[in-house]
């Protein structure tokens, strides 16, 4: 099972209706192409402090993802 079926199955979607409406196209184009790890790999590395407030490590290497 891959990461938009996980999705889907989550969310109760069809694969699909969660690849057109709900992922990012950024993240489907990394997961696709294999980039997405070296993201996923800086979320050791992220400090609590630089200013944006609430974000989560995940939700921070996400934002990093979609700027570039």
């Amino acid at each position: 099972m891959n990461a938009l079926d996980k999705v889907a199955v989550k969310l109760g979607n069809s694969r699909m209706v969660c690849k057109k409406y709900y992922v990012h196209p950024k993240l489907i184009s990394h997961y696709e192409n294999k980039t997405i790890q070296r993201y996923f790999s800086e979320l050791n590395k992220i400090e609590k402090n630089d200013s944006k407030a609430g974000l989560a490590k995940l939700e921070k290497v996400i934002m990093k993802m979609l700027k570039e």
